[in-house]
């Protein structure tokens, strides 16, 4: 260890929320500059500090090895693929993560004196529109009005090579990243990393610059052919494709909005109370596209959908109960800083009007409702945008809170492969939440011979995870092609990548959990049906509802989330009466005092 403040390393157990976990790691923290020279203005006295965590090698190797594993906000979703990196690695390398700055255990941002976030405020953790303004006034007075780049990720960057260089001065150390991960790695590829560095492992590519830069505000022109692949994935398939007499899926999705919003259609009644309209069914469409496995209830929803009999009705709200349960809760923990970077760094500015965005939104067979953040957006950035300062009186935007940061040189710049290392790059072609076409416009854009980029056809965000083969046993197979590349050290030639040749195929047949009842014809008992109430939630996955007759599923049970991503997560992770909140700016009415802000699940 060097210089740099740390509190030692304590015993805590692998899994941060799992107490039957046997495997014990080591925890603790540094103490860092809450502004780095250049980035903020906070004087020297202003510190942060940053929570780490490793299963440390029982295994020495020579150079002993290293890999960190990042995906941005709280690291305890990356707890369970720590432990089967470090089973499947036999011990020889020491796996490491930390909380980014702002978040979970690493000075999360808090509205502490506007008790925005505590458990007796309106709506808890999550803070509301009412709130907010309130909120950041809270956060510039404690960190300074003009110190919101103290959560950049820049600062995140920096964080990360001063402890990097503090804990690993004769180590080789490996770093991956998934989701926003791999922008926050990007970044700090142009911030010269320490030479013990020897590669990168981006997974599921949030793209740094270039035309194709990742930004959020555009998520429902992104996730569109995404969502038509899916659907063209059934019209193909020998199960799913006659069900819809070879008419193209998304062209009956299409179909089936307009009839539904027209008030005649049989589900209509149905659809207006649990969703408001078709724009809600799209955005729960979304929502279920990034599950691996509530994707494949899609099409059948659909099919019952066009067809509206009685039973199709009884197992539309058997289903979509069921899967509202499945996908998950909303988080407790603070969004404050994923806004931050998000209004920051991952937002068109100026900002698109939410005319604009409805119609991306209309434009796609699915969406995540992008258009319902813009008021936040605004409130954010100080009302200054002309798109903000047109609708200011309309939703009662306040312009005395801003709480962001100005791009700094590094933003939007072309990545460099440092000398020394190399990069492999994963990407799901079905990943609705960072795109194929995005990841593959960063590989082109990143300058360096030393590069490889390994596509998985069926998978969704997220490949060392979410990558099945068929294969009794197998671990993911972007696990152990990221496993193969510490092996091999970083050179890409050999790695291994056979698994591709295993991946499971997607697979449309399915039926409804234990029940065993076909999803698109069987027949569900009237005792079966309920609707959800208005506190159901929308999240990510925990046992899936729908199940299907594949092979072995290699994929950890433990859900992955990925924090930075469209609005589809936010409904997923929001309340049913959320989905109505979206519809309600998709018709263009005035959220003023309703719109609540729901964090991304985590």
């Amino acid at each position: 260890m060097g210089s740099v403040p740390f509190d030692g390393w304590y015993v805590c157990s692998e899994s941060t929320d799992d107490n039957n976990v046997a495997m014990l790691a080591e925890c603790g923290k540094y103490t860092l500059p809450l502004c780095y020279p250049g980035v903020c203005a906070a004087d020297a006295s202003h510190s942060i500090h940053i929570f780490v965590k490793r299963i440390p090698a029982t295994v020495i190797t020579t150079p002993p090895r290293a890999l960190w594993l990042l995906q941005g906000l709280s690291s305890v979703n990356l707890e369970p693929l720590m432990a089967s990196l470090f089973t499947a690695m036999n011990g020889t390398v020491t796996i490491l993560t930390m909380d980014h700055r702002g978040t979970g255990r690493s000075s999360e941002l808090n509205c502490v004196a506007s008790q925005a976030m505590t458990s007796g405020s309106p709506s808890g953790s999550i803070v509301t529109s009412d709130e907010l303004p309130g909120c950041l006034h809270d956060l510039r007075n404690v960190y300074g009005a003009g110190n919101a780049a103290a959560f950049s990720i820049t600062s995140a960057a920096m964080d990360l090579w001063v402890i990097v260089d503090d804990l690993h001065p004769t180590h080789e150390v490996y770093m991956y990243g998934v989701g926003y991960g791999t922008m926050w790695l990007q970044r700090a590829m142009l911030l010269s990393p320490p030479p013990s560095v020897q590669g990168f492992v981006l997974d599921s590519v949030v793209g740094h610059s270039g035309v194709n830069r990742f930004t959020l505000s555009n998520g429902d022109a992104t996730i569109g052919p995404v969502a038509a692949a899916f659907f063209l994935a059934c019209d193909n398939d020998a199960y799913c494709g006659p069900k819809f007499s070879r008419i193209p899926l998304v062209q009956i999705a299409t179909t089936l909005y307009i009839k539904l919003d027209s008030g005649t259609h049989p589900c209509s009644p149905l659809v207006q109370q649990v969703f408001g309209n078709a724009a809600g069914l799209k955005l729960f469409f979304s929502a279920l596209l990034e599950s691996a496995d509530l994707r494949f209830a899609i099409p059948p929803m659909i099919y019952r959908l066009a067809r509206c009999n009685a039973n199709d009705r009884l197992a539309l709200q058997t289903v979509v109960t069921g899967l509202s349960s499945n996908l998950g809760t909303a988080s407790a923990h603070s969004n404050l800083a994923h806004n931050v970077i998000a209004y920051s760094e991952l937002w068109e500015i100026p900002t698109p009007s939410i005319q604009k965005l409805t119609a991306r939104f209309d434009q796609s067979v699915v969406g995540g409702g992008v258009m319902a953040l813009v008021p936040e957006y605004c409130v954010y950035t100080g009302v200054v945008d002309p798109a903000c300062v047109s609708m200011a009186s309309t939703f009662n935007l306040n312009n005395s809170a801003a709480f962001t940061y100005l791009r700094d040189a590094f933003f939007n710049q072309t990545v460099t492969i440092p000398p020394t290392t190399t990069v492999l790059m994963m990407n799901g072609d079905l990943d609705p939440q960072t795109p194929i076409a995005g990841a593959l416009a960063m590989f082109t854009n990143l300058v360096g011979p030393q590069k490889r980029f390994v596509t998985f056809p069926t998978s969704v965000h997220a490949t060392a995870l979410h990558s099945p083969t068929t294969i009794d046993n197998a671990p993911p197979c972007g696990q152990s092609i990221l496993a193969s590349y510490v092996a091999s050290r970083g050179v890409l030639s050999q790695v291994d990548t056979t698994c591709l040749a295993s991946l499971a195929p997607l697979t449309f047949q399915v039926s409804w959990g234990a029940t065993g009842i076909d999803l698109f014809d069987g027949v569900f008992p009237p005792s079966s049906t309920y609707l959800p109430s208005p506190t159901t939630t929308f999240p990510t996955t925990s046992s899936p509802a729908v199940t299907q007759p594949s092979p072995t599923t290699s994929a950890p049970t433990t859900s992955y989330l990925f924090p930075f991503t469209f609005v589809a997560t936010l409904a997923a992770a929001a309340a049913v009466t959320t989905i109505f909140l979206l519809v309600q700016v998709h018709r263009g009415a005035k959220l003023a005092a309703a719109t609540t802000v729901q964090p991304d699940a985590k």
